[in-house]
């Protein structure tokens, strides 16, 4: 889709196209290219909800040039000034990077036809829309990883309960009308019910980041969150994995 876009502070047209003059093309283009992406993304961006195109991709995801990107003067002259839009690079430190065990564990399991449970890879796609380079979606990070998080919970006090427990889970969890327990207290009441451990003993202060992450979670999906600033909801998905890493720790009791 080309974009057409103008400048107000046009550089000298005209006569020989020295290195100021081609700077000065330059300077217009890194100007107008930023500008030529917001306006067909925010063109993408409704194509895509209101005519559902949505094979366009996610609402966070940037177009890409991939057309001539060229630049004229008033007599169509081509300058000598281009843009390239360019690529984000990240260099993990080596804590970070793939290990030889994780990649012998993803084989096996590809032996075994395991995919990844629900709740992990709704995490991983929360800490993608997280992700800080490119262009980062907060909002739709904070209702990944609150779902993740109940798809989690939900999990796991399902693998910590006993046999004669197993109704009573049962009817908490899949009646939410008749027993309406919110998100984080599943981390302190019913978790306590289950298993004797709670996340507001062990850990006070991940139970209120929990609470204010389900809490945003709520702010967003009912009043679309326009308050909140990013800068408190980047937090939110390190507060899940946290949470992830909790309940991981918990030993579920033998099945008798």
């Amino acid at each position: 889709m080309p974009v057409v876009t103008g400048v107000v502070n046009k550089p000298p047209w005209g006569g020989p196209h020295d290195e100021r003059h081609l700077l000065e093309a330059q300077r217009v283009f890194d100007e107008a290219a930023p500008i030529a992406v917001e306006l067909a993304k925010q063109y993408v961006d409704y194509i895509r909800v209101s005519s559902d195109q949505n094979w366009l991709g996610s609402s966070a995801s940037i177009p890409r040039m991939v057309w001539i990107n060229e630049l004229r003067d008033a007599a169509r002259r081509r300058l000598a000034a281009s843009f390239g839009q360019g690529i984000s690079v990240v260099l993990l430190g080596a804590d970070d990077a793939l290990s030889v065990a994780g990649h012998h564990a993803a084989i096996e399991s590809l032996k075994l036809r395991q995919a990844p449970a629900l709740a992990d890879s709704l995490l991983a796609d929360a800490s993608f829309a997280n992700w800080p380079t490119g262009n980062p979606d907060r909002r739709q990070a904070v209702l990944l990883a609150a779902i993740a998080c109940e798809v989690k919970i939900k999990a796991s006090l399902r693998e910590l309960a006993r046999r004669e427990q197993f109704e009573l889970v049962s009817l908490v969890l899949e009646n939410p009308r008749d027993i309406s327990l919110a998100a984080a207290t599943l981390l302190d009441k019913a978790l306590d019910a289950i298993c004797g451990r709670s996340l507001r003993r062990d850990n006070k202060d991940l139970y209120k980041a929990a609470t204010r992450l389900f809490e945003d979670r709520n702010a967003i999906a009912h009043r679309g969150g326009d308050r909140l600033i990013d800068d408190r909801l980047t937090v939110h998905v390190a507060t899940a994995r946290s949470i992830f890493d909790y309940l991981n720790s918990l030993s579920p009791r033998l099945i008798e």
